[in-house]
């Protein structure tokens, strides 16, 4: 009757240990996907930018009007950069507190 107890005791450690090593892989499979999100936005904002820095030179009327679009709407994506970055510390956060739980 021992024995009983000590297997269905260890496959339930064994359980718990697959259940968080699961969830330790899912939450950095969703921190790999908004980092990429990320890059994208960050990416966008960087490209915008030169168009804008390109534009102001532009010798034709409205060449600042433009090159400020291009600025406001890259500081646009910075800023959503910046909110996914917020949820990928928190993804990380998470993951650590799943790491670091021994009764999990």
């Amino acid at each position: 009757m021992n024995t009983a107890l000590f297997t269905e005791e260890g496959s339930s450690k064994v359980s718990r240990a697959t259940n968080k090593q699961i969830d330790v892989k899912n939450i950095d499979s969703q921190i790999e996907s908004l980092e990429n999100l990320k890059d994208y936005y960050l990416a966008k904002a960087t490209r915008l930018r030169s168009r804008g820095d390109r534009i102001q030179f532009n010798s034709k009327a409205g060449g600042v009007t433009s090159a400020q679009k291009c600025w406001r709407s890259a500081n646009q994506y910075d800023k959503i950069a910046d909110q996914i970055q917020g949820e990928i510390d928190n993804l990380k956060a998470e993951r650590d507190s799943v790491q670091n739980k021994s009764g999990y």
